[in-house]
């Protein structure tokens, strides 16, 4: 594991044991994802929440099973067949209020999950194009409602640093993108930055 990655793991969840619930609890994004989720529970609606590490997956399950035990709370993440992703997404449907937790890297691709309209990023990835692809999860035809993305990090830490390599990525991606057929060569893109200025 890198020491980048360790940086992550500790701004995702600590040094949290494994049923630490306490600690995590007293977080500031518990506390906001709580808050949240309220308020979407009292409306009757639903929301994805993309972790990409297990045991932040696990304290959110608990946390929030513990908070609403009425609420249907899953998790899709690498250890699920395609069979059982299905099965868990059509309970997601039928219930009132429901979660669901997903690892973006597991869950980006292929999945429709209308149901939901509140989409949160609980820890951010390197990869903007990833990020995306998970929302559309939410976004997807058939969506009636306005979908809410709530992009959840820690200032000062590895996490602010990803968030604004994201927001670079995608400003570097929305000037060189559009042009790509007529400029495919590195130079014209360094030269379009460089005029920028």
């Amino acid at each position: 594991i890198s020491q980048v990655t360790k940086l992550r793991v500790i701004a995702a969840h600590g040094e949290f044991g494994e049923d630490d619930l306490k600690s995590f609890r007293i977080t500031a994004k518990w506390q906001y994802l709580e808050n949240a989720l309220d308020e979407i529970f009292a409306l009757g609606q639903k929301a994805l929440i993309f972790s990409s590490f297990t045991h932040q997956t696990h304290l959110l399950q608990k946390s929030i099973s513990n908070k609403w035990p009425t609420v249907f709370i899953s998790k899709i993440d690498g250890s699920i067949s395609p069979a059982d992703r299905q099965k868990t997404i059509d309970k997601f449907y039928e219930c009132s209020e429901g979660v669901l937790i997903l690892n973006p890297q597991a869950a980006g691709i292929g999945l429709n999950i209308t149901a939901a309209n509140h989409v949160f990023h609980f820890n951010p990835e390197w990869n903007p194009s990833l990020t995306e692809q998970s929302t559309k999860r939410a976004h997807r035809r058939g969506q009636d409602l306005p979908v809410m993305v709530h992009y959840l990090f820690y200032s000062g830490t590895i996490e602010e640093v990803i968030a604004e390599s994201q927001d670079f990525k995608r400003f570097i991606g929305g000037i060189i993108v559009p042009d790509l057929d007529s400029n495919l060569d590195p130079k014209n893109a360094i030269n379009k930055l460089r005029g920028m200025h």
